[in-house]
């Protein structure tokens, strides 16, 4: 058999490589505790999430039992709504056009006033150049006066 010598060299190197194992492992050993202390703390999130998403859960059924509970009156007050939108567009359309309409009936009103003053004066003329009365007055058309 043969046997191996083992220089200082090679022990020098084991020692260091050794040494450098040591430094690994106590940098690893202080990473898993701070592995496991942020996971204690994600544990500890994890509970407070699980009974937020209980409570949200738990809100969640009442929303959608109330919405069961008042789905036909909801359905009803929309159909109302509705109604009353078309109705009130109807009268906006309606009073718009009324309003044109009364626009155009007091111009023609007022022309035809005129006319009816134009023809009183012509006859007041015609009353004093025949029948020799006294002269009369021509009528102000009537309307706004400045």
């Amino acid at each position: 058999m043969t046997e191996k010598t083992i220089s200082a060299e090679q022990v020098a190197i084991l020692a260091d490589r050794v040494d450098t194992l040591i430094a690994n492992h106590s940098k690893i050993e202080g990473l898993i505790l701070g592995i496991s202390t942020q996971q204690s703390t994600l544990s500890g999130n994890l509970a407070v999430y699980q009974e937020r998403l209980a409570a949200l859960d738990v809100g969640q059924k009442r929303l959608f039992q109330l919405s069961d509970e008042h789905g036909s009156s909801i359905d009803h007050i929309t159909t109302d709504v509705r109604v009353h939108s078309w109705t009130w567009k109807l009268v906006g359309i309606a009073a718009m056009s009324s309003l044109g309409l009364v626009g155009w009936a007091f111009g023609e009103l007022r022309a035809l006033q005129a006319a009816d003053n134009r023809h009183e004066n012509r006859l007041a003329i015609l009353e004093f150049v025949v029948g020799g009365r006294s002269a009369p007055t021509p009528k102000q058309p009537e309307g706004p006066k400045p």
